[in-house]
């Protein structure tokens, strides 16, 4: 990533017209995504890559304009098709899509909560197209998909159970329900890949943008962060839905119920380590602090159930008055 302002940088210095050198640009943008597409599909760094391959198309829009960069889109999708195959013209909608969406709000100056909630509607709007047209077209239905996988894993859960002689029945339904709890899930997992997509690319393209001295408005530090507290009352609602006889059986308000939840969940995370960072900064302690507790979070799920209590608590109270005494 850090290599991103060399490359355009060396257009910089080319003695050529500014509509030329629009077109270098673009074409260095395209030669950055083909590289990255490979590398996300052929290394372990795919992850990784897989979430950041708007970036060129997102550098490019913010320094040309979100019409030269959906030009950009549009002949990437041609060349991945070409070039990968047509599974692979997906990534091509969406990072194009993200990317052009990202870059030509910082084009315009827009604050970065804008351009964090265009790139998210571009990332969620490009996943919905991604299903409808794998089902209209392909007659594949990646949610049906996603059933068979879970079952045919945990089929074969079973039956490494049963070789080792442990207790299949109790331990096979559990993972039923939990399948049956994830299928339930999949809309706010939609959600939430959405949002990641928009935060990580938000905080690469500001990264690059600014190395290139292109002016990008930065997010308010998460210590700053205060989500809505009625969202506390949205959270009590879902919990209250639940418990109403009869909703369980009623399919699309208890997935409502349930994604609501788990969405909601999520903000109180947020929420929690913006207090945590809140408390880093007050007492004088190191930033390496907020970073240590957002890392364990990853080895150690159990702290995902701390802090969202630890959200809730700084929604539902005055803590931080409390903390700056």
């Amino acid at each position: 990533m850090s290599l991103f302002p060399y490359f355009f940088r060396v257009v910089e210095v080319t003695n050529v017209g500014m509509s030329v050198r629009g077109v270098v640009e673009g074409a260095v943008a395209l030669a950055l995504y083909g590289v990255m597409l490979a590398l996300s599909a052929y290394t372990p760094l795919g992850l990784f890559l897989s979430l950041v391959l708007p970036l060129p198309f997102a550098v490019y829009a913010a320094r040309q304009g979100w019409q030269p960069s959906a030009w950009a889109a549009a002949l990437a999708l041609v060349l991945t098709a070409f070039l990968f195959g047509l599974p692979a013209v997906p990534a091509a909608v969406f990072a194009g899509a993200v990317g052009t969406a990202l870059g030509g709000a910082h084009r315009k100056r827009r604050p970065a909560e804008q351009a964090v909630l265009l790139a998210f509607l571009a990332a969620l709007v490009s996943m919905l197209l991604l299903l409808v047209a794998l089902a209209a077209f392909f007659n594949i239905n990646l949610v049906e998909r996603f059933e068979t996988l879970m079952r045919e894993s945990l089929q074969a859960a079973e039956r490494m159970l049963e070789r080792a002689g442990m207790d299949v029945e109790r331990q096979a339904a559990m993972w039923h329900e939990s399948g049956r709890w994830l299928h339930q899930l999949i809309p706010s997992m939609l959600l939430m890949s959405a949002a990641t997509v928009a935060l990580v690319n938000q905080w690469a393209a500001g990264h690059v943008l600014r190395r290139m001295g292109v002016p990008v408005r930065r997010l308010p530090p998460l210590k700053d962060w205060r989500l809505p507290r009625s969202l506390l009352y949205y959270y009590l609602a879902s919990i209250v839905l639940l418990f109403i006889p009869g909703v369980r059986d009623v399919t699309w308000l208890a997935n409502v119920a349930w994604n609501g939840q788990a969405l909601l969940s999520v903000l109180f995370v947020l929420q929690g380590l913006s207090l945590v960072f809140f408390v880093a900064d007050a007492r004088g302690w190191s930033p390496w602090v907020g970073r240590a507790v957002v890392i364990l979070l990853f080895l150690f799920p159990h702290l995902f159930l701390i802090l969202s209590l630890a959200g809730i608590v700084d929604l539902a109270t005055r803590v931080r008055d409390v903390i700056r005494r």
